[in-house]
């Protein structure tokens, strides 16, 4: 909701206050408002974003889900280590929810915290991630996760070329120069097999030089051609990541208030024009106004 405004559910403003109310069409009939998690507050607010479906049960009977939508209160930045931010009063979120923080990284709620009368504080379960900042006025929202099962291995060819050439006489040879930027490093107490025309050559150290770098290897009997290609791979395996989506997206608003209660319903909005986002008392994401469409326009 805008900066200002304290989510009363006794005293919600007027719903033509917030949209030009001769442009609103209200939908004949209801739907019923699906009220398992709503707890938090009395009543859903007028615009309520909502997701409204047939039930799968009842044919011609609506189901209506909140959109459970809310903005960020204050400015925060995450450092890896802070794990609380500040939303707007009047949320419907619900510790263990799974909330959103960009397109990849998601938390869970530990927490919220009610008690302070301008914000309610929401502690996560983990960290919020460096770069998952957020600006007052953002827009947050649960999501349903999947949890990544398996791994994804990616394999990398590599290559190096001989800067010199190494004859091979009587003494085995037991160090090469290569041409600068191979991608070879230091491999410190362990070794890097090498592919030569079929034959292994195994480094056990790397010195980098000005004009070329130095690999030291187990020695070789044969002599090494300048220009020859040294070959190997790396695989690197990580599991596979939780992917998510949003738990609803909006396809209608609410016309009123509604009374969050068993048997309750809920009348639908299906048109208003110059709606005043800022103050909406639950916001509208960018996904919820393309799913709404040009029968809403928001100013």
């Amino acid at each position: 909701m805008a900066a200002g405004i304290t989510y009363d559910a006794s005293t919600f403003a007027a719903a033509e206050e917030l949209y030009n109310v001769k442009s609103g069409y209200r939908m004949a009939g209801g739907a019923n408002l699906y009220v398992t998690g709503l707890s938090a507050q009395e009543k859903i607010p007028p615009l309520t974003p909502l997701y409204v479906v047939a039930d799968q049960i009842y044919a011609g009977v609506k189901i209506a889900y909140v959109v459970r939508n809310a903005r960020v209160q204050a400015k925060f930045t995450a450092d890896n280590t802070l794990k609380k931010i500040k939303i707007e009063k009047g949320s419907f979120w619900n510790v263990d929810d799974n909330i959103a923080f960009n397109e990849s990284k998601y938390g869970t709620i530990k927490a919220i915290v009610t008690t302070n009368p301008g914000y309610d504080e929401v502690e996560f379960a983990a960290a919020i991630p460096t770069g998952c900042d957020f600006l007052k006025g953002d827009v947050l929202f649960p999501v349903l996760v999947t949890k990544g099962t398996g791994s994804t291995t990616v394999t990398t060819a590599h290559e190096a070329v001989v800067y010199e050439a190494a004859v091979y006489n009587t003494e085995p040879i037991t160090s090469l120069r290569i041409v600068k930027g191979s991608g070879i490093v230091d491999p410190g107490e362990g070794t890097l097999t090498v592919k030569f025309g079929g034959n292994d050559i195994v480094i056990s150290d790397f010195a980098e030089g000005e004009t070329y770098d130095t690999i030291t290897i187990t020695g070789i009997n044969y002599t090494v051609p300048l220009g020859t290609v040294l070959r190997w791979s790396t695989s690197v395996t990580t599991p596979n990541p939780d992917t998510f989506v949003a738990e609803h997206t909006a396809n209608y608003l609410a016309y009123a208030p509604a009374k969050v209660e068993a048997g309750a319903s809920v009348t639908l909005l299906g048109r208003a024009f110059e709606i005043e986002e800022d103050k909406l008392y639950i916001p509208v994401t960018d996904a919820d106004k393309a799913s709404l469409g040009d029968r809403f326009m928001f100013i």
